[in-house]
């Protein structure tokens, strides 16, 4: 495979990303995009070959420097950038950080930087190691999210369509503490009564309680439910399209409606981090 000049600007191109949180505070979480370093590798090698790239680390003054080659026709061309330290294991994270900003010169990822940031609400939870508050991103209900990429991209989704759900109200406390007609601590997918009386006599409706549907199987349907932007109602009726009880859900059908969920969410790309 041989890299011309005119090849080059398919590095550029959009690829598929993901959502962080870059600042949360008590007055909400500011989102970006980002993609991750194994997705520049794959980009790289497909753009230009995985024999036309090369990546070598220096240090300079305490600082890690990553020199990104590509061999263009018959010469090497190298750009290079820094990387700043992470969190958790210093060195490996200025490296890893020194790759991505030198991938950026040669324009991937670069599309990062025309999308917006994303406001979302805060919820505390919890003190950091320095005693301060722990704040996370949550949706309009004051719920936390737990797969925010999901919940961006269903969100964003929905105003492409120009279809806004209807605002969903909190699940009282009464229904938070175990019952059988509500998804245990939803913020808003639950079954009314006669949603689960329609639902009693359906498949599974008198299982036997050691082969129910677990605790976390249940916390992880209501999980993927918030992330998809579904109302209670909207659950209940994808329920009796597959004639099953939330109330004596069954372990088995518990793990086919995870699966189902999942597959329905937008695909999840490892992905570089936003710089």
């Amino acid at each position: 495979m041989r890299v011309t000049q005119e090849s080059l600007p398919e590095l550029r191109k959009e690829i598929p990303y993901k959502w962080k949180v870059q600042t949360a505070k008590h007055w909400g979480c500011e989102c970006v995009a980002y993609i991750d370093a194994r997705q520049v590798m794959d980009l790289l090698d497909e753009v230009v070959g995985p024999q036309n790239w090369q990546d070598h680390y220096r240090e300079v003054a305490g600082k890690v420097y990553c020199d990104l080659s590509i061999q263009v026709e018959d010469e090497w061309i190298t750009k290079s950038d820094c990387g700043t330290a992470s969190h958790f294991e210093a060195e490996k994270g200025q490296a890893s950080d020194a790759f991505k900003r030198a991938a950026v010169k040669w324009g991937i990822g670069r599309f990062l930087y025309q999308l917006s940031t994303v406001r979302t609400k805060s919820l505390e939870n919890g003190k950091d190691d320095r005693g301060n508050p722990r704040f996370f991103p949550a949706d309009e209900q004051g719920q936390r999210i737990y797969n925010l990429t999901g919940y961006i991209h269903n969100l964003q989704s929905r105003k492409k369509t120009g279809y806004e759900p209807a605002v969903r109200k909190a699940t009282p406390p009464s229904l938070r503490q175990g019952s059988g007609n509500s998804l245990r601590q939803g913020p808003d997918i639950s079954l009314s009564g006669s949603e689960s009386r329609s639902l009693s006599g359906v498949e599974g409706s008198h299982s036997p309680v050691s082969e129910s549907a677990t605790q976390p199987q249940r916390d992880e349907i209501r999980l993927l439910c918030e992330s998809l932007g579904w109302s209670g109602t909207e659950f209940s009726k994808y329920l009796q399209a597959k004639k099953m009880s939330w109330k004596h859900l069954m372990r088995a059908q518990a793990a086919r409606l995870i699966n189902e969920l999942e597959s329905q969410l937008p695909s999840d790309i490892n992905a570089l981090s936003k710089v």
